[in-house]
């Protein structure tokens, strides 16, 4: 009996020091890089990839006005049987209307555009800003290989975790009545609204999104946020950016997918749909920082993230 208690001693020890070992050791590589600059390249490709959007689209508004482009078939939807520049001439429609229709009836390839704009943006900002501050390579933001049993181990952690929590957040909403939580992500409002390809939504989902996301948000800003900030804060920082980061636009913009494509304010009840996943988002942060800290390496977070969405698609298109 006494022996049977000393393995579980041992076992429950082994269980804690696994957990706790990143937090109480101080040997995690130092980076040149600090947090602010992953904040920096987040917010100016975001900025960037804002000013090319409302840019072009106002652009577009400027040339239907000068008479430069003309929108067929938009017109004979509203039943009007008359060309673009004739319905401007008798102020039936104008350039910003004529940009809106054509952007509503595109809306798949706009936002396929836009993906990938923005994936291109990050990336190009990311290795030239690396580049031109510190001269590294990306390879320094911490491709560190693996053995093999490690990585499985790693990767099956945090699935099996993952499950709990997602499954967990969406259990504690339906125990308060909240029945349609987990349909507010932006990838459920894709599948749902047929906006986006299935294949380029499995592509940007399942591989793109988890190596820039693990780049940035632990490759870069966990590792440079360890520079001056505590392992804990430094861990949670990081969650909080990542769950910030996946904020669903057309929840905080309800009229970004409609005809009139507003920016109007969301109410409260809207302003609650978009925040309402935050809280798996910020736990899947923290599980995602955790693996890095752990194993100096974003391969397991990589691998997990690719498993966790490409699962989640699948599922999604299951109940869809």
């Amino acid at each position: 009996m006494i022996q049977f208690l000393h393995s579980c001693a041992q076992f429950f020890q082994s269980i804690s020091a696994f957990f706790t070992e990143p937090f109480r050791s101080h040997t995690f590589p130092e980076v040149p890089w600090a947090k602010k600059d992953a904040v920096i390249v987040v917010f100016v490709s975001t900025v960037l990839f804002s000013a090319l959007i409302f840019g072009g689209f106002y652009l577009g508004v400027e040339l239907v006005n000068r008479g430069f482009i003309e929108a067929p078939g938009l017109l004979a939807e509203l039943g009007l049987e008359m060309t673009t520049q004739e319905a401007m001439e008798l102020d039936i429609i104008d350039g910003y209307g004529v940009m809106s229709l054509f952007l509503y009836e595109h809306i798949s390839i706009a936002i396929i555009a836009g993906i990938f704009m923005q994936v291109f943006l990050q990336l190009s900002l990311l290795y030239a800003y690396s580049r031109w501050k510190y001269g590294i390579h990306m390879t320094q933001l911490g491709f560190r290989t693996l053995p093999l049993k490690m990585l499985l181990v790693m990767v099956v952690m945090l699935f099996v975790l993952s499950v709990l929590i997602q499954n967990g957040v969406v259990g504690f909403y339906h125990f308060f009545g909240i029945e349609d939580a987990a349909d507010n992500g932006a990838a459920e409002q894709m599948i749902t609204q047929g906006t986006v390809p299935l294949p380029v939504l499995f592509i940007f989902a399942g591989v793109i999104a988890p190596v820039l996301e693990e780049v940035i948000f632990r490759g870069f800003f966990l590792a440079g946020s360890l520079k001056h900030s505590r392992t804990f804060s430094a861990l949670l920082t990081s969650a909080i950016f990542f769950a910030v980061a996946h904020l669903n636009p057309t929840a905080l913009f309800p009229g970004l997918g409609g005809e009139s494509m507003s920016l109007a304010l969301p109410s409260l009840a809207e302003l609650g749909s978009a925040l309402i996943l935050m809280p798996i988002y910020f736990l899947l942060g923290v599980l995602l920082g955790f693996s890095f800290l752990k194993t100096r390496s974003l391969y397991p977070g990589i691998a997990f993230h690719m498993l966790n969405n490409t699962a989640a698609l699948l599922i999604l298109l299951r109940h869809v």
